[in-house]
């Protein structure tokens, strides 16, 4: 299943939200469909969608090496808790507005 699918977060709202912001921040629609599939064209957003991608798929449990590959990346442990700390936002924000019954506008 893939990272950004609504069919992951189960969040319509939420993906469709943050595709504008993703626009909004001059990503083309390309950089979009394929940060949802967690890529990218540069290597180390790459990563960091890669490791995302598994941290959310294996609820945490990643292995050393993906966190040796993401600190290889360039990423400090300051910014490696930042990443988890927006996964946990987007996991609440996604579940709330599922709760809600937000719908996409």
């Amino acid at each position: 299943m893939q990272l950004g699918s609504d069919r992951f977060s189960g969040s319509n709202y939420c993906l469709s939200a943050h595709s504008v912001t993703g626009r909004n921040a001059g990503l083309t629609e390309a950089e979009i469909e394929s940060a949802r599939r967690a890529a990218a064209s540069e290597a180390k957003a790459d990563q960091m969608l890669r490791f995302t991608q598994s941290l959310v798929l294996q609820r945490g449990q990643i292995s050393d090496a993906d966190l040796a590959a993401l600190r290889q990346a360039g990423f400090s442990d300051a910014e490696v808790i930042e990443i988890v700390a927006n996964i946990a936002q987007n996991i609440f924000t996604n579940d709330l507005t599922i709760l809600s019954k937000t719908k996409a506008d």
